[in-house]
């Protein structure tokens, strides 16, 4: 199998955990902003280790300072308001029904990456999309308690 796709199934069971006892983590706290800034700042030392290990450090100064903007920029966006937004989401509608939905960022990525970066969509990732919508469709219709308890 392709060492890219073992990556990917690695990261996408990671990120299941990780949903799992955020939802956990958010529902028994009753908010998520904690849980949020927990799960970011607990991140940092480990990322520092895989960097070292990395010898990425080095590549730090080639990086430009316009660079630099956007990924800061890009670090707000996706790991306070996403997170955030994301982890209340999975407290108040729970795991098996926020997840499909905040799993939706291929689409605006296709529509920003096509404005932005002139990438033209193909048949088939438009086709995935609107797929990806279907589903969360059927998932968006059904009303029921989030704890599973009726």
């Amino acid at each position: 199998m392709d060492t890219g796709l073992v990556l990917a199934l690695i990261a996408a069971v990671s990120f299941a955990i990780g949903i799992v006892m955020v939802r956990k983590t958010a529902g028994d706290a009753g908010e998520a902003f904690t849980v949020t800034a927990m799960s970011i700042f607990a991140g940092i030392p480990f990322f520092a280790v895989a960097i070292s290990a990395s010898g990425g450090w080095s590549n730090l100064g080639a990086i430009s300072w316009k660079a630099l903007a956007l990924l800061a920029v890009a670090g707000i966006i996706h790991f306070v308001i996403g997170r955030l937004s994301g982890y209340e989401a999975f407290r108040l509608i729970g795991a098996n029904r926020a997840t499909p939905i905040t799993q939706l960022s291929p689409i605006p990525t296709v529509i920003l990456s096509w404005i932005f970066l002139q990438e033209r969509p193909t048949v088939f990732i438009i086709f995935g999309a609107l797929c990806m919508m279907a589903g969360v469709i059927l998932i968006s219709r059904e009303k029921r308690n989030p704890y599973g308890k009726e």
